[in-house]
């Protein structure tokens, strides 16, 4: 007896150890009381469906078994009350997203928009909100910078009754530790504005745009798709503007400093651990989850920009975008 319980016991530690949890943030997906489930895969004989839980913070869903033999999985968005994954037919799924490689345990998706014909849009961060088992309280962690300090970000649009050049980063329109002050002094009427989030030197970047047009004093940004195109109307002659990362995979842009926020490119915050009592529910982290970026090797051989992106040459003096890096020749 005693030999097979010490059997059994191994057999639930190597089931524990060979699964992961992964993280949904679904933001406008919660619309009609819709449910989720994660379909994972490593070939097409062997898969998994599971149904994602809510947790305590109403606003994130998980699961914890999750095989770490099935590198792949894509999320799924269903009818209320759905129990199970319907591909076709009555009951059929509402939305899901790509075919996606998970980027290991711990890794949350964050839905950030509809994307087209269903599949909906998102990226990968990882999960750094405090405990979700149970226990007592967790403590608050500062709030950390989901997109990380490797992306640069610019003010974009329209300036007055003429469009500017929407796609090419200049360096009077790059936010400095999330705060640029612009001029539009001299152009009639206002300034339409969204925001162009480049990575590695690259000259065209990802746009994040409002789902409405506005004229508020601040405004929540979209990566842009069929639902997100419109911009931020400011009046002239200029303005100071704050970008916050809402750390679930929008930004805010706002012409007034907002309390509780951070800005983009701001430190990394830090999630409070859950207590070790028995009946409460575990504590959540204050910090934002932290970006997955892949590690890049840097090349000499790459190519050279300068502050307006026009790709240089070794000849040129001054400073230069290249892997990502400013530098002065």
């Amino acid at each position: 007896m005693k030999k097979l319980l010490l059997f059994a016991a191994a057999a639930v530690c190597a089931l524990s150890l060979s699964a992961k949890k992964l993280y949904l943030s679904p933001n406008m997906w919660t619309q009609d009381d819709a449910v989720f489930f994660v379909h994972t895969w490593a070939s097409e004989t062997d898969f998994d469906d599971v149904q994602l839980t809510k947790l305590p913070d109403g606003e994130t869903y998980y699961s914890e078994a999750i095989k770490d033999a099935h590198p792949n999985c894509l999320f799924v968005r269903m009818p209320a009350g759905s129990t199970s994954i319907v591909w076709d037919g009555e009951g059929k799924y509402w939305n899901k997203t790509g075919d996606l490689e998970i980027p290991g345990d711990g890794a949350q998706y964050n839905i950030t928009g509809w994307g087209n014909d269903g599949v909906s849009v998102g990226e990968w961060a990882h999960y750094d909100g405090g405990g979700e088992g149970e226990g007592g309280e967790g403590g608050s962690g500062e709030g950390g910078s989901g997109f990380g300090n490797s992306k640069d970000y610019y003010l974009k649009g329209y300036r007055g009754p003429t469009q500017g050049d929407i796609t090419t980063p200049t360096a009077e329109e790059q936010f400095e530790n999330g705060v640029l002050t612009y001029s539009f002094e001299g152009k009639e009427g206002k300034g339409y504005f969204f925001v162009l989030v480049c990575e590695a030197g690259q000259v065209v970047g990802d746009c994040y745009m409002a789902a409405a047009y506005t004229e508020d004093t601040h405004c929540t940004l979209f990566k842009q798709d069929d639902t997100h195109q419109e911009k931020m109307g400011v009046p002239a002659p200029s303005a100071t503007f704050y970008l916050y990362d809402n750390g679930n995979g929008t930004l805010e842009l706002s012409t007034q400093p907002m309390e509780g926020k951070t800005l983009v490119g701001g430190g990394s915050g830090e999630g409070g651990e859950g207590g070790s009592g028995e009946g409460g529910e575990g504590g959540e982290g204050g910090g934002e989850e932290q970006a997955i970026e892949n590690v890049a090797v840097l090349n000499i051989n790459a190519p050279m920009f300068d502050v307006l992106g026009r790709q240089v040459t070794e000849e040129y003096h001054g400073i230069v975008i290249q892997n990502g890096h400013k530098f002065i020749r």
